[in-house]
């Protein structure tokens, strides 16, 4: 079982396209990550969570196994911390901000909303080059967010297969957007 194997393995089998062992990784130590933001006091500790996570996954080839992984994505989540801290400004009536609570800024930072736009168009664009099997399985699992075993329930295919095409998918469009 996945949940015996040491972070190392774990991510060698997430690389390889096994996601149940980046969950355990997840399991393994979103409880310690969340400690530490809800310590740093930050804001949207949950969102920052997840998206240390996301990054993770992004960036498993370059994890070292002679650091812990947990070591590692604590790292990942208080860059991110820091970062949400530095965009938050004072409210805009000019008063200045209460010690010790933090006031995110609401309006949009323009050149990030670009950013996202364009990369928005452009994954949409890469979407649309995918087998339709691929998309669909894609849209599935990421735009209505079901899990491996709603997605094979709902297309009648054993989860391995579910797995498997998720993972050739994943790779099909990231193959496209280095084009």
């Amino acid at each position: 079982m996945n949940d015996d194997l040491i972070d190392g393995q774990l991510v060698k089998n997430a690389l390889d396209g096994d996601n149940s062992s980046f969950d355990v990784l997840v399991k393994r130590y979103s409880g310690n990550v969340r400690m530490m933001l809800e310590k740093r006091n930050v804001v949207f500790a949950e969102d920052i969570l997840q998206d240390a996570f996301v990054k993770a996954y992004l960036n498993l080839s370059k994890f070292d196994e002679k650091y812990s992984f947990g070591g590692w994505v604590m790292t990942i989540a208080k860059n991110l911390s820091i970062d949400s801290k530095r965009k938050i400004t004072p409210s805009s009536d000019g008063a200045l901000p209460i010690e010790g609570v933090n006031i995110p800024s609401l309006s949009p930072d323009p050149e990030q909303l670009v950013v996202r736009t364009q990369q928005a168009q452009r994954l949409e664009v890469m979407m649309g080059k995918l087998p339709d099997n691929y998309r669909q399985i894609l849209n599935l699992r990421f735009d209505e967010e079901l899990s491996y075993e709603e997605i094979s329930q709902k297309l009648e295919l054993p989860i391995g297969t579910v797995k498997t095409q998720i993972h050739r998918a994943r790779q099909a469009l990231m193959a496209l957007m280095e084009m």
